[in-house]
């Protein structure tokens, strides 16, 4: 059976394997705001719900891999292994194995920033 395609909405015309998710390294947000206090800032709203998922499926997150800084889009939440799926939303210019489009799997303590417009305020359908 054929991988599913589809789209990503919003930019170029790329299209993904939704079934493939690289699994790349991220640096540690959290370790590095503790490490620089008065030169790296990581929003508080990002450490109010660590233990749990509380981003919406849409929400942009800034996550850095030691080369760059760019943002993802979360897709989904895999429970099993706490963390979230997530695509990759900018032209990267390291020459990375992986691109805008790509998925990654991101953890909690990798966020940089959150776009946010997306944080979870109340019950809400697409609540992760």
């Amino acid at each position: 059976m054929a991988p599913h395609i589809e789209p990503i909405a919003n930019l170029k015309t790329i299209y993904i394997n939704s079934d493939e998710i690289a699994d790349i390294s991220l640096r540690n947000a959290k370790i590095l705001a503790e490490q620089y206090p008065l030169s790296f800032h990581r929003p508080a709203n990002i450490g109010a719900y660590e233990s749990i998922p509380h981003l919406l499926i849409g929400t942009y997150v800034k996550v850095c891999d030691g080369m760059e800084r760019f943002w993802c889009k979360v897709d989904d939440y895999d429970y099993d292994e706490v963390r979230y799926i997530c695509t990759i939303n900018n032209d990267l210019t390291a020459e990375q194995s992986y691109t805008m489009g790509s998925r990654i799997y991101v953890l909690h303590d990798n966020i940089y920033d959150i776009s946010v417009s997306h944080l979870h305020t109340s019950e809400e359908e697409n609540w992760l």
